[in-house]
Formats: C-alpha cells, structure tokens, sequence
C-alpha cells in the first residue's frame, strides 16, 4: 500500500471516528484506569498555566485526561486535528480555539509560542511523523515539553487479536470500545517502533526526557470479562487481580519484556541553549 493511500485510509478512519456518539466510560473503571496510567502521568509532568497544544484532539478524550490528572482543565489550550468531523464536534464542548490541519502543518501557530504539546495515539496513524516532529518543535517554546503516548506493534497478544478479530461474532464486537471499532473491523495500524521513534526524536532535535514501556498482558483479562460478560474486575473479588498485575510491572522491568509492551510514553524537551 502506497504511503498515499495509507495516510487517505486514516484520514477516513477518523471522520468515521468523530461520527461515533460520545463513550461515556467511567475514568474510574478497573482496567481502564491501569490502562491511561501512562497517560495521566504524562499530564502531569506538563501541568502548566501556559499554552497547551492539544496534536490529534479528536473528540477531546486528552482534555480530559488532563483534567483528570490535574484537577482542573487547561488554561489556555489550541487543539488540532486532520478530521473536520472531530473539529466541527469538539469546538462546540470546549471553549478552546480548535483548527482543522493538512501535512502536518500548524499555521496558525507562530514560532516558539507553546509552552507543551501532547499527542496521544496519533504516531500509529500516520507515516510522516518526522513532519509532525519538526513542526512541534518550531511552535514549542526553549524548555518546552513534548508528552508522546501511543501503541506499539510489538506486543504479540495485540497482533494476534487485530489479525483474529474481524472473524469473532457481532455480539463480542460490540463489546468493545466504538473508538476501536470501525464499521465492524479495527483500523489498519501502522508500526510504531519504541526505537526508531526516539532516534527520530534525537535526530528532530529534542531532548529526551524519559522513555517508558507500559502494558504486556493484564488488559487481556479486560477481553475475557468482555467477552464471557464477566464483572470481576467490579466485584469484590477484584483483588484476585492483584498478582498478576505485579508480575506483569515485574516482568517490564526487563528489556526482552519492555519489547514486547504494548504502549509506549516518551517525554521530550526542546533544549534551552540559554541553560547550556
């Protein structure tokens, strides 16, 4: 598939996305609080009163995230996005400034202006994330922070479950997130390389921070509840989780298993040359 097609596919993958009614999910929620750890975390390394870009704002799922991370939303925050579906949407639940954007491309955004950047979930749907790199570093201040979170492909139970999913019954589909599912099917995913990704990061000019590596198997008892219509994870016998949730933060300490993550966090800076 040309690389044309490949970034057209996507751009279609989220104006279906943005059509979707709003999931109310409850932050609260067993596995999917362990699952935006990451995420939160990041949010609060770049709590600031300053301005926020918001790359890939979606519906405004991040926004909320950061709420949820800092008690409060952004001060001052510009959201972007490929998908005039999801711009025409969220600009009408925020009182932000939302634009619509082509290649990669910022405009509206002067040079050194952006205090933080996050970008959630975007690298694994695109392939000129260089572009995207070097355009968030124009529009960040000296010192400014970049929050990476995003899905790798590296992780074997993922892979295997995206490759099986389109033959599983409708009744299990539908047990599952709407902004995974897409007409029936999950979205091509593109690779997201842990690697590559900060060399291209160093190469782009930044600064890194921290790399972390999140996620090996715990969400796929998430699936069996899903599928069996299990509420353990809600009752009183949740803590049978508890083991293995520290073996899996055991196991990630090591590298051979930090390979097979599923969700990778890089925090980046724009180097200040006045702290050299």
């Amino acid at each position: 598939m040309s690389i044309l097609k490949e970034e057209k596919e996507q751009k279609i993958f989220f104006e279906l996305n943005a059509l979707r009614e709003d999931d109310k999910q409850n932050l609260d929620e067993y596995f999917l609080a362990y699952s935006i750890q990451a995420t939160l975390d990041g949010m609060r390394w770049l709590n600031t009163d300053e301005l926020i870009l918001d790359y890939g704002c979606g519906l405004g799922d991040s926004i909320e995230m950061y709420r949820l991370a800092n008690n409060s939303y952004p001060s001052s925050l510009i959201g972007v996005d490929i998908a005039k579906n999801a711009i025409s949407k969220i600009e009408k639940k925020y009182a932000y400034n939302f634009y619509q954007i082509t290649e990669n491309k910022i405009p509206m955004l002067q040079d050194g202006i952006v205090s933080s950047v996050y970008m959630i979930n975007v690298l694994h749907h695109t392939t000129t994330r260089n572009q995207i790199f070097c355009e968030v570093l124009r529009v960040l201040k000296p010192g400014g922070k970049f929050l990476i979170i995003d899905i790798t492909d590296k992780n074997l139970f993922i892979e295997f479950g995206r490759k099986i999913f389109m033959y599983v019954p409708g009744y299990i589909k539908k047990q599952f997130s709407k902004d995974l599912i897409i007409e029936n099917t999950i979205p091509e995913k593109l690779p997201v390389d842990p690697d590559t990704i900060v060399g291209d990061l160093i190469s782009a000019g930044y600064e890194i921070e921290r790399v972390g590596r999140h996620s090996l198997f715990f969400f796929v008892f998430d699936w069996f509840e899903k599928i069996l219509k299990l509420e353990i994870s809600k009752g009183k016998y949740k803590n049978i989780y508890k083991p293995i949730l520290w073996l899996e933060n055991f196991l990630l300490r090591y590298k051979i298993f930090q390979n097979r993550s599923a969700i990778l966090s890089i925090w980046v800076k724009k180097p200040n040359l006045h702290e050299k």
